[in-house]
């Protein structure tokens, strides 16, 4: 089953062994999230700990406050701290509330939609929970029919080939 259009939630329940790959959110074949008991997420594929390749944050990805649609400025993970409209500056308060941020995997130039659900702070055991949603070049409405054999209909459809004009894939 394809699911790149597919939303899927990640959980990593508190002091699950962050070695094992089951308590990593595997994205790409070298980019995955976990937690430690404790600080940032990271990229277990590049990092051995949050603080490893001085990223603050999952090294190879950028983010942004807000859903993709609406993303303007992209930072490491750890600066959406200081730099939301959450009107939060902890972790604790930013992910325990449904707030979407935007990451980007700069690799594969692919983008995602995380909502956050939960976050364990305080060294209480890592544990973190979020919905991701992939979000692709073509954008679609939220409606859907179906067209009678012998009807017919308009659809309009936008297509932007920006990017692979100005050098993508």
């Amino acid at each position: 089953m394809d699911q790149r259009n597919i939303g899927i939630t990640f959980t990593k329940e508190d002091y699950a062994d962050y070695e094992d790959e089951a308590s990593w959110d595997i994205i790409t074949d070298n980019f995955a999230i976990t937690r430690q008991e404790r600080r940032g997420i990271y990229n277990p594929y590049e990092q051995s700990d949050y603080y490893d390749g001085n990223c603050e944050g999952p090294c190879g990805a950028e983010w942004a406050w807000g859903p993709t649609s609406e993303a303007t400025t992209y930072m490491r993970w750890r600066d959406l701290r200081w730099n939301n409209d959450s009107g939060y500056d902890r972790h604790t308060e930013m992910y325990n509330m449904d707030f979407t941020t935007s990451l980007h995997i700069i690799e594969q130039d692919l983008y995602f939609d995380i909502t956050w659900h939960s976050w364990t702070r305080s060294a209480n055991g890592g544990g973190f929970s979020y919905t991701r949603m992939p979000v692709g070049w073509i954008v679609t409405s939220q409606t859907s029919g179906t067209v009678l054999s012998g009807e017919s209909t308009d659809v309009t459809a936008l297509f932007s080939a920006i990017d692979e004009v100005m050098g993508g894939d």
